[in-house]
């Protein structure tokens, strides 16, 4: 956005928002949770960051910070790009430089290396009272900068030395890490561990990663052994195929595939039930799940009388393509994908009504993590689907006023289900449940080891608690006869 634009827009957003409400030193997290859509949540955001008083520096930079990461969500990068700018400059947070930082390094135009640089400085300095984690992630940063700056051999060694934790699937963007060290391992170091660290990304692509592809080729183009490595990854994708689809088998399943509205291919497993016709339940998955997750919540249900289809979100398991190919691409596109995947619901009910007698005239929608926003839209966009069932929500802290807006105003019953490993979304539960009904929404926190949907296979009354739940809530003229605030069971 130029400059002209960008004033004309804020100027915008301080005219339509210049009530003492707007001109009061709100908190931020209220402006999260109270902004219905992302266009009036940037611009509360903004009205707020031009309104507070200097003194008021921390929710300042924190509304810079979150304006941009709705903008970034957006696909409005050079917007979100001058926001992490103010809230660096007013805040200078860890936050708020890595976000600057990962926000010039996508975009990697000329000066953009030399400005990352300079933004980490004073994170490396005191890198050594941060975490192991931290201070990978921030070195990181600096070595791809140094590979932007045509100094590959410096990166690759700094990538090295960090390696470990850069590659561990619970550091963020932990496929990005992989990706770029095995291109400067292609590029500057050796071809041979090129490969070892790119086929992890080939298989979970099922090879519809051209980039990935790409680089694999030239990197078999200079070992001996390299004219054999395609076959060998279609021998470990397929053996990966014959192990999934044995345990499915097993829990009683069948993986398939749908089209959805707009002809992407989804895929997903249904595990039809001996009722008929069954209670349908449509489980959004976590992108970085894999149906086994998700094993005892799905058979135990289609043994009560349910049937199941959990589908694979777009860029994860068998829901990939070339525009897709991995969760990592949702970056910079993340309210589009996670519409679409709530746009998926529809279509998944109806594969699943071809597969087995249901009812479709109600069916459950689940979802667990970050997919917990795309199962609350996914409500919003059918009335139909409801009740809500929402495992350990964990959704961007800018979702969460359109989720809850998108819950309140369906009246959505919603059953949230936070593990005492998941204890850090509990704060999000009870933020969503303040615009819920209280006499039809319920909040469940079980001190059982076992995140997000595994919470389901380590806790024996986790299961019967949320049927329970849901036979008092399946019809739509039922209200539970519980009072205000009650909350918990």
């Amino acid at each position: 956005m130029g400059v002209a634009r960008w004033t004309f827009a804020l100027t915008l957003a301080l005219g339509l928002f210049s009530s003492p409400w707007a001109r009061a030193a709100a908190d931020v997290e209220t402006l999260l949770l109270e902004s219905s859509t992302p266009a009036e949540l940037r611009a509360r955001l903004l009205a707020f960051a031009a309104s507070a008083p200097e003194s008021a520096v921390a929710a300042k930079g924190g509304a810079w910070l979150h304006a941009g990461l709705s903008y970034e969500r957006g696909g409005r990068a050079d917007s979100a790009l001058l926001c992490y700018e103010r809230a660096v400059a007013i805040r200078g947070l860890p936050a708020d430089r890595d976000a600057y930082a990962d926000a010039l390094l996508d975009r990697g135009r000329a000066g953009d290396p030399e400005r990352v640089l300079e933004i980490l400085a004073p994170r490396l300095q005191v890198a050594r009272t941060n975490s192991e984690r931290d201070i990978a992630v921030t070195q990181g940063r600096q070595a791809w900068a140094l590979y932007i700056l045509q100094r590959g051999d410096s990166a690759l060694a700094l990538m090295r030395s960090q390696e470990r934790p850069l590659l561990d699937p619970m550091t963020p963007r932990h496929r990005d890490w992989r990706y770029r060290i095995g291109l400067l391992e292609l590029e500057h170091g050796d071809p041979s561990r090129c490969v070892q660290i790119m086929v992890p990304l080939a298989l979970e692509s099922r090879f519809q990663d051209r980039d990935v592809m790409g680089i694999l080729s030239e990197a078999a183009r200079k070992l001996p052994q390299g004219r054999v490595l395609g076959d060998d990854m279609k021998r470990q994708l397929v053996n990966i195929d014959r192990v999934d689809g044995k345990t499915i088998a097993d829990l009683g399943g069948r993986r398939v595939t749908f089209t959805a509205s707009d002809g992407f291919t989804v895929a997903g497993v249904a595990f039809p039930s001996k009722r008929r016709p069954a209670r349908a339940a449509v489980v959004l998955m976590d992108p970085d799940e894999t149906f086994e997750a998700y094993d005892s919540l799905a058979t135990g249900m289609a043994r009560a009388g349910y049937a199941l289809m959990l589908v694979e979100p777009r860029g994860s398991g068998w829901s990939v393509a070339p525009l897709c190919p991995l969760p990592a691409t949702w970056r910079g596109r993340e309210d589009e994908m996670r519409d679409r995947v709530a746009g998926d619901a529809l279509p998944a009910l109806r594969r699943l009504a071809a597969i087995t007698p249901i009812d479709t005239s109600r069916y459950l929608v689940v979802g667990a993590l970050a997919s917990s926003a795309a199962a609350a839209k996914a409500a919003a966009l059918d009335a139909r689907a409801r009740p809500v069932v929402l495992v350990s929500p964990d959704p961007s802290p800018v979702e969460r006023g359109p989720m809850r807006s998108w819950l309140s105003r369906g009246r959505v019953p919603v059953f949230f289900e936070i593990p005492i490993m998941d204890h850090s979304t509990t704060s999000v539960a009870e933020a969503l449940y303040e615009g819920l009904d209280p006499r039809t929404s319920r909040i469940v926190e079980s001190e059982r080891i076992g995140g997000a949907a595994r919470i389901f296979r380590y806790d024996a009354s986790a299961l019967p608690r949320l049927l329970l739940w849901l036979d008092e809530n399946w019809s739509p003229k039922r209200t539970a006869p519980r009072k205000a605030g009650d909350r918990r069971g």
